[in-house]
């Protein structure tokens, strides 16, 4: 029953911040923002809608930090963490926000023409990560439900994730990426998906 009632206060205390900023839509919402996020979402999907977001909110001041590392929430002040994983975590309160898959691109002067995921072995590869003589990948056809695994000898590893979305827009090779760190290069028609229907079944 105590926690029953901790719970009601807690939803009671929501509601009056909805109903707060609902009737104040010309100032907005005040005071400040500390947002941690991993780096490949936060430049292709927060830093783009950030001077959106303070154009509502002219009154707030925001700050972005990127890390992968899992930042303890309380002790280290922050309001909000973005992160990418398989599975909420359980020791904080949390929610799906963006569902994403990891595909296979390339630059379109490239011209490449891959039928399936063993075809990748035939070309350099630029991989997400710590260095490695090779890599296993499992890939999954989203219409077929067909699994296939690909051994991969990757000619360039690098940890982060933006540097290598922009060596494969170059032209240095194939890079597997979440859709929504290409999309600005692909709308550019800088990057091209070169495994359609093939989605990378990546540990996070």
């Amino acid at each position: 029953a105590s926690a029953q009632a901790v719970l009601g206060a807690a939803e009671a205390a929501r509601r009056a911040l909805r109903t707060r900023s609902g009737q104040l839509p010309e100032q907005g919402l005040q005071g400040s923002l500390r947002i941690s996020s991993c780096p490949s979402y936060g430049h292709g999907v927060l830093a783009p809608r950030l001077a959106q977001f303070q154009a509502l909110h002219p009154q707030l001041k925001v700050e972005l930090q990127f890390s992968n590392r899992v930042v303890d929430l309380a002790r280290e002040n922050f309001d909000v963490a973005f992160r990418m994983t398989p599975q909420l975590p359980e020791d904080c309160v949390a929610t799906p926000v963006l569902h994403f898959d990891f595909r296979a691109w390339a630059a379109l002067g490239m011209a490449l023409s891959l039928a399936e995921p063993a075809d990748l072995a035939r070309h350099n590869c630029l991989v997400w990560g710590a260095s490695a003589e090779s890599i296993t990948l499992q890939w999954l056809h989203r219409d077929q439900q067909i699994r296939k695994a690909v051994t991969l000898h990757p000619c360039l590893c690098i940890d982060d994730l933006r540097t290598l979305v922009d060596l494969a827009a170059g032209g240095s090779g194939i890079v597997f990426a979440p859709d929504f760190a290409v999309s600005d290069l692909v709308r550019r028609r800088a990057l091209c998906e070169v495994l359609p229907g093939w989605t990378a079944q990546v540990d996070l």
